[in-house]
This record gives structure tokens, C-alpha cells and sequence, in this order.
């Protein structure tokens, strides 16, 4: 979505610029706006494979959020934190699915050293 009038591809923005325009969060990775999730931000340090895969950790927030941005089926703007405050724009993904089978993304979470990890996110491209 070379087009967006929002985000340009691979620029990268303040989260302050992400929520100015959005709304939700400054901190969630899944930041919402009545009960809606609005964008995906990611740090690949707590994600290895992102954009494509996104652990999910304990907490009841965490783990709704994580289901709510299943079931809105949508694509979202998507951004990956490549220095501090500096989020670069992916382009829209949406989830295609949520496991919370411990085989499918325990090695991940060993490679990001996370011992939260009760799930784990995929997400495809959406093109056009």
C-alpha cells in the first residue's frame, strides 16, 4: 500500500505520531480505541519472526487483545521498533490465527529469553 495516505512504507514514526494519528495506546503493542485495536507495534527483541509471528504473553488484557485483533479480521497498520522511538511502517497485516499450542512458539520464546509466553500470533501481508 504504497498509496497510504496515513503511513509511508518503511518511514518511521514517533509512537506520539502513531497515537496522534491513530489513537490508543503509547505503550501497547496493540493499541486500541474503543474496544477496537487500531495498529500492531512490535519489538522484534520480544518477537522473533516479526511481523509474521507475535508472542503473546500473560495477562488478561494482553491475551483479550491478542483475540480481539483475530476476530476484527482486519488489516491494521503494522510497525516494527528498529531504534528508540522510532517505529518503521510495515504496511497493514491482519491475523490468521492464535495458538496457544507451546510446541509452535516455545523455541521462539527461548530465543527472546521470554518465560511469559502463553500464546502466539500469525499475521499475513494484506496487499492492495
Amino acid at each position: 500500500m504504497s498509496d497510504d495516505p496515513l503511513f509511508e512504507h518503511q518511514r518511521s514514526y514517533t509512537r506520539a505520531h502513531i497515537h496522534a494519528t491513530l489513537g490508543g495506546s503509547v505503550q501497547s503493542y496493540l493499541p486500541e480505541v474503543a474496544g477496537k485495536i487500531v495498529a500492531i507495534c512490535l519489538k522484534p527483541d520480544m518477537n522473533p519472526g516479526v511481523p509474521e509471528t507475535v508472542l503473546i504473553g500473560k495477562g488478561e488484557k494482553i491475551e483479550s487483545g491478542a483475540a480481539r485483533l483475530v476476530e476484527q479480521a482486519a488489516g491494521l497498520p503494522t510497525f516494527i521498533k528498529r531504534e528508540n522511538n522510532q517505529w518503521r511502517f510495515v504496511g497493514y497485516y491482519r491475523a490468521t490465527g492464535l495458538t496457544r499450542e507451546g510446541a509452535d512458539f516455545s523455541r521462539r520464546a527461548l530465543r527472546a529469553r521470554r518465560t511469559d509466553v502463553v500464546a502466539m500470533l500469525t499475521l499475513e501481508a494484506v496487499v492492495g
